[in-house]
């Protein structure tokens, strides 16, 4: 019987000495999805989409221009420019040229828009959303290919200064969120045991309690009394999970689906298999 894991973290929410199945709370770690650290330099670029400006787009200017909007999203180049480059060197990065970097960040705002919100305050005040794609490239190991591709948007509001302070904050939020892709977090999840068969009463009581390895014991001996009993299946499914036995999660989740497809069983398979990912990706070099 291995121990629990170190990564996860449980808390039991919902604890009342009634019939309601106890919920328990979940939180693992979860690798950087973007995996470039900080001995590696880094070339900065934030491009334009080259797309030239059709009737039907001067247009839509137009229309957005009586709503506050006098600015495209093309216009926040330089902002993106400087938050990524700056928030990289905070990070501890080396930010190179292109000719002498490891790897390539790539920035591309793809919308832009902005409403008016007069206040008393100020009839200044107003609210943006900025979209972005970004690509990542490896110069040497993948011959310049992209390695990672995503999109992020952040919004943020603004009272005085109107439209460019709010491109140049929802800039900052938006390279943000990007980066955090570059850090290890913190995942979690609620979860519902399942109540539905007598015989995993006694492991249930014992979670109420958060005597968690001694659920676990209980449930397993609730299973080999009623192998085909669903309920048992997954709540002990659920206890290896939190042990971080994730192949005997899979199994026993596995086996529950089999027996009734209840959608709580789906979604805790899919965690299951998740969180094991996650947790390989975190013991890799």
């Amino acid at each position: 019987m291995g121990p629990v894991r170190t990564s996860l973290v449980l808390v039991l929410l919902a604890a009342s000495a009634g019939c309601a199945a106890p919920v328990i709370h979940l939180t693992w770690s979860r690798p950087p999805l973007l995996r470039v650290t900080a001995s590696q330099s880094v070339a900065v670029e934030v491009v334009k989409d080259g797309k030239t400006v059709t009737p039907n787009a001067a247009i839509g200017t137009a229309i957005g221009i009586t709503r506050g909007q006098v600015m495209n999203k093309d216009m926040a180049v330089e902002a993106l420019r400087a938050e990524l480059v700056g928030q990289l060197q905070n990070m501890g990065f080396a930010v190179a040229d292109r000719s002498r970097a490891d790897v390539v960040i790539r920035m591309m705002p793809t919308a832009w828009k902005y409403q008016l919100e007069p206040s008393v305050k100020s009839l200044t005040a107003g609210r943006g959303r900025l979209d972005i794609a970004v690509d990542v490239l490896d110069l040497h190991g993948t011959a310049g290919q992209v390695i990672f591709h995503d999109e992020y948007w952040a919004s943020d509001h603004a009272e005085h200064l109107g439209e460019p302070e709010v491109m140049v904050r929802a800039s900052g939020r938006v390279v943000t969120r990007f980066l955090e892709d570059m850090r290890p977090q913190r995942v979690s999840a609620k979860v519902e045991m399942d109540d539905s068969d007598p015989i995993v009463a006694p492991g249930l009581e014992l979670c109420r309690k958060n005597q968690f390895e001694a659920a676990y014991l209980a449930l397993a001996q609730a299973l080999n009394k009623k192998p085909d009993s669903s309920a048992a299946l997954y709540d002990l499914g659920v206890m290896a999970e939190i042990r971080g036995s994730y192949d005997e999660a899979e199994d026993l989740l596995k086996r529950a689906t089999n027996i009734s497809p209840k959608p709580i069983y789906y979604t805790a398979l899919e965690r299951v298999r998740a969180a094991r990912a996650d947790n390989t990706g975190m013991q890799s070099p």
